[in-house]
């Protein structure tokens, strides 16, 4: 079936090739998809922007002296000069597409998420949106229009991708808004009678299928492999169609390995995968025979590329479900919940199908049907679930423009006297009273929408996500018991060891101390302590729950003890699922100085519904245990993401996975450990990896266009001012403005913002004013680096009326004898009282500066009990103490205080 059209003439004078007028530039050509009346709404603009012509269907009137082409098909037309001009950028990717009725999104996202695990970059675009990485953006359509495409394909190029994982839909082919000769593997998934009210027959259906497997559509293509499920009827018409052997996959005719001994659980599945190479375990995160004959495609395929298949039996384990596709949300004390995007009747009857022998008690099953779409298939949906389930909650699914109550009615005529049902139109109230009652052992499947995050119903579209819903539910269900015992026994390589009176824990630590009621212990063997020395203090302190890595004997019987060879691990993990499954807006701050500040005002600002994390908890082992110990009710979760070598951030953002992001100034703090500032800021915006193109990055003027360069997107930019917060002292200052922009940003009211100010308080060490005796104390001997020893010098007002204490900033690599230099040349122009020295650094530095200042008065001291002596001989005064937390320099405020007392 070939293409009689042929390129239209002088198509290398235009600029770029444009079907929407809104982008068109001077030079450009205009592709005129809609009628004459249409289209003449639009000339003035186009003559306006300096279109060089207009390419418009043959019997269009226009009045216009732009040049006018006419053809009989402007969209084949559209296709065929963009195959020709946007050669370069479409035989750039190595490309998969894949059409079909259902498993196109899981096979391509599928795919590019394993593309990503192998560290090879790809762009995913389909049902779910598009992807350049790991965050999605939203999509209009399954298969974009051509003009779009070009644009998404040009950004991947931009961004080194090579990789492109992409669903065809038919209505894309119909339309020709597929460059089909680009893409070297094309996969056909079978096909089902879901989508007749567009095509009338499956012949029709078929027909715009296969123009993908055309060879000669548009254009002659590179070679090509067809992939065909095994157990589709249509696979002889591809052959015929592509002039091809027909490559199969799927559980019966695998040419490439032969698939054994699956083996289906709740939200996964084991099998045995037996080749010319060996034999290999494999187990995904994935359920269902269906999925299964996704994963087999998706491993012949990364098989064709070479990789190994140690490899992909290493890998499997971590390709996460997709969005919406038996999506588990986790967090029910008893039973379990998953999200499914099945809205038609063989989708609904596969996953119920699927699910049924796996539920230990009963099945729940949740769905409705659109309006304005097929109503004959609506009794079908009920009659199919009712085979599966136990208990049917009908609800609504986009009603659009008809009656909720006559569409329920619908599908209620499928649906036997027999069968329970419970008929609730409000789809948020029907996911409430559905998980109300979940029990023990019982699974809800909520069907429908999937990853959608939108009702429409009267001609109004309103915000509504399965996901979310679920999340709240299960909020207020935890606010008894945060971490079920279930839950934490899903982690891998968790055992449980000893089954005691605890069913689960609000909490955890790793410090006996800090054990509240109902936490558990996290008994860790560190490089001077080991933790399991410490579990009769933390179960005197009230925990029940114990988390061991070692096989140990315990006396008390009542304990429950798991065991892990990894606590941290186990830690990081569960961290992961408790955030996936809570309902708050997930905020992390990152950057080299005012982290805490900044998310201590932050959490201020946005209200009791704000939990933040406690004073430093904020690296690798910090942050997980900030975010299992947050209450499950809060709106707004803000955590400090603080790294200290290269690989934790990646470490820290898989945990947290962000849905906002703030980054703060980076400079040169811990360069010890980093090739450069500029590696260090590479490592703090991994922090941003899993964030997508509509989630929130906030920066500062003063690095924002470095950060914009590095992550290829634009950032909110934040203008603010600080001359109201001075009291703070110039650093504190900042975050805080920064702050309160933020807030205000995320909707929080201006006058509570300025309302809460008065309030604020910064954490302690932090510009902290403390009274003793007759002394006056500055303490900002939290942490030091350069710049937060250059804001803390420039915030004392009376420099000859103040003593200064500086103790040594760590961490800072080669250049630190510099540095020292550096700011001690800035205390010593002060002009201070005294300047008191502490550290080798700093007394290097003196040593060094000596003689360029011999009248400074100035005094270094190695140990910290040198200094102490000679503060006690001095007369009370105002005492500026700035270091490292190593030297713990607010001891001495208890030292001089004693002294004043005596």
């Amino acid at each position: 079936m070939g293409v009689d059209l042929k390129f239209s003439p002088q198509l290398h004078t235009a600029t770029a090739l444009r079907s929407h007028s809104a982008f068109v530039n001077s030079g450009d050509w205009f592709y005129a998809m809609a009628d004459s009346v249409t289209t003449a709404k639009f000339v003035p603009e186009l003559e306006k922007r300096g279109a060089a012509k207009i390419v418009a269907h043959h019997n269009c009137k226009l009045e216009t002296k732009i040049p006018i082409l006419r053809v009989q098909n402007v969209r084949l037309q559209y296709l065929l000069d963009c195959s020709n001009y946007y050669s370069s950028l479409f035989t750039s990717f190595q490309a998969f597409g894949v059409t079909g009725t259902k498993g196109k999104t899981s096979i391509a996202y599928g795919l590019h998420r394993f593309f990503l695990l192998l560290g090879l970059p790809s762009v995913y675009i389909g049902t779910l949106g598009v992807c350049y990485g790991r965050g999605l953006h939203e999509n209009s359509n399954t298969t974009p229009g051509l003009f779009q495409l070009i644009e998404i394909l040009q950004e991947a190029q931009n961004r080194g991708i090579k990789q492109l994982c992409m669903e065809v839909s038919s209505q894309g082919l119909e339309q020709h808004r597929v460059p089909c000769h680009m893409f070297n593997q094309r996969a056909f998934t079978d096909l089902s009678p879901e989508h007749l009210d567009a095509h009338e027959t499956m012949e029709n259906y078929f027909n715009a299928k296969s123009q993908f497997f055309n060879p000669h559509y548009p254009i002659e293509g590179e070679k090509f492999e067809v992939y065909c499920l095994d157990r589709s009827s249509y696979s002889k018409a591809l052959e015929r169609i592509s002039g091809k052997s027909v490559l199969h996959y799927g559980l019966k005719l695998n040419e490439s390995f032969n698939l054994s001994k699956p083996h289906y659980e709740l939200g996964k599945v084991n099998f045995t995968l037996t080749s010319e190479h060996g034999c290999y375990d494999f187990e995904f995160p994935w359920m269902g025979f269906f999925n299964l004959e996704n994963l087999t495609l998706i491993l012949q395929i990364m098989l064709s590329k070479g990789i190994a298949f140690e490899t992909l039996q290493k890998l499997s384990s971590n390709l996460e479900t997709i969005p919406g596709r038996m999506e588990e949300i986790s967090g029910h004390p008893s039973g379990r919940i998953f999200v499914d995007y099945a809205h038609s009747t063989e989708a609904l009857e596969f996953v119920c199908k699927s699910t049924r022998p796996l539920v230990e008690n009963r099945l729940i099953v949740l769905f409705g049907c659109g309006g304005d779409r097929d109503p004959s298939k609506r009794s079908a949906m009920g009659k199919a679930a009712s085979n599966y389930a136990d208990l049917l909650v009908l609800t609504d699914d986009n009603p659009r423009f008809e009656d909720s109550n006559q569409i329920i009615h619908q599908i209620h005529e499928g649906i036997p006297i027999n069968q329970s049902v419970l008929t609730i139109p409000n789809r948020k109230k029907a996911i409430h009273t559905a998980i109300s009652n979940l029990g023990k052992g019982d699974v809800l499947l909520v069907c429908g929408k999937g990853h959608e995050s939108t009702m429409t119903a009267g001609g109004k579209t309103w915000y509504s996500d399965d996901r979310q819903i679920i999340k709240e539910v299960l909020g207020e269900i935890r606010l008894k018991q945060a971490h079920t015992l279930s839950d934490l026994l899903e982690i891998p390589g968790s055992q449980l060891i000893q089954n005691g009176a605890a069913n689960g824990c609000n909490g955890f630590h790793f410090d006996s101390r800090l054990i509240k009621p109902d936490f558990a212990f996290l008994a860790m063997e560190g490089e001077s302590l080991d933790g399991h020395n410490f579990i009769d203090a933390a179960v005197l302190n009230g925990a029940s729950l114990i988390i061991v890595q070692k096989s140990i004997e315990l006396g008390n019987k009542d304990l429950t003890v798991i065991q892990h060879p990894s606590p941290l691990e186990f830690l990081q993990e569960a961290a992961r699922r408790y955030r996936n499954s809570h309902p708050a807006l997930f905020i992390g701050i990152t950057g080299s100085v005012g982290k805490t500040t900044c998310k201590d005002s932050l959490v201020h600002f946005m209200g009791p519904e704000a939990y933040g994390s406690p004073g430093n908890f904020n690296n690798t082992l910090g942050l997980p245990l900030s975010i299992l110990n947050m209450p499950p009710n809060k709106r707004f979760a803000i955590f400090e993401m603080g790294i200290s070598k290269p690989g934790e951030m990646d470490q820290l953002s898989h945990c947290l996975n962000p849905d906002v992001m703030v980054f703060l100034p980076v400079y040169g703090s811990h360069e010890g450990n980093f090739k450069s500032r500029k590696h260090l800021l590479n490592e703090k915006l991994l922090a941003s990896k899993f964030l997508s193109e509509n989630d929130s990055i906030f920066a500062q003027r003063i690095q924002s266009d470095e950060i914009e360069q590095i992550l290829g997107r634009k950032v909110s930019l934040l203008d603010f001012t600080t001359t109201d917060l001075q009291r703070f002292g110039r650093g504190p200052a900042n975050s805080i403005g920064f702050a309160r922009e933020i807030a205000i940003c995320l909707g929080v009211p201006t006058e509570d913002v300025a309302d809460r100010l008065h309030s604020l308080q910064l954490s302690p060490l932090r510009m902290e004013i403390r009274k003793k005796g007759d002394w006056t104390f500055l303490l900002d001997c939290y942490n030091a680096s350069p710049e937060s020893t250059r804001l803390f010098l420039e915030s004392i007002e009376l420099p000859r009326e103040s003593i200064v204490v500086l103790a040594d900033m760590l961490e800072l690599g080669e250049r630190a004898n510099q540095k020292h230099e550096n700011l001690l040349r800035l205390a010593i122009e002060k002009k201070f009282s005294r300047l008191y020295l502490l550290g080798s650094l700093y007394s290097s530095a003196w040593r060094f500066l000596r003689q360029e200042f011999p009248g400074a008065n100035c005094i270094s001291f190695e140990k910290k009990i040198d200094l102490e002596s000679e503060l006690l001989g001095q007369r009370p005064s105002f005492l500026a103490l700035k270091g490292s937390r190593f030297f713990k320099l607010e001891t001495l405020v208890d030292s001089l205080g004693e002294n004043q007392t005596c």
